[in-house]
């Protein structure tokens, strides 16, 4: 298992994950991929911006069970905090969709994540 910056000829595996019809030949530096024998299993998107970075896009194959997926969402968040404070980065951003409450619960409780702007926006102080 390991979560890494993808390579550019990964991209194709990330839109599948993502699920949209795009020309995803450069992704790197900007995505954060989960692996494991070989397969990629979930990807998150890292903007690095000064002050405020944003973590985005989290998607995992719907093929795995809900125990593996907490944990590729757990080392994918906190990869991507990580990789976000190493830029120097003040604050980090995330959208969750509405139907997502699950994961803004998640990123309160674990990450003390809060919410911002209507209610689907979550802020993190790193």
């Amino acid at each position: 298992m390991s979560v890494r910056l993808a390579l550019n000829e990964e991209g194709e595996r990330i839109g599948e994950l993502i699920g949209l019809d795009l020309d995803w030949s450069e992704v790197y530096p900007y995505w954060l991929v989960y692996e494991k024998d070989n397969r990629i299993l979930g990807c998150l998107n890292v903007a690095l911006s000064k002050p405020i970075g944003i973590l985005d896009q989290l998607k995992i194959d719907p093929d795995v069970g809900p125990h593996t997926r907490g944990r590729i969402v757990r080392a994918l968040i906190l990869q991507g905090i990580a990789t976000l404070k190493a830029d120097d980065t003040h604050v980090c951003v995330s959208m969750i969709p509405f139907e997502l409450k699950a994961y803004k619960k998640l990123l309160k409780k674990h990450f003390g994540a809060e919410v911002i702007g209507q209610g689907n926006i979550v802020m993190t102080r790193l």
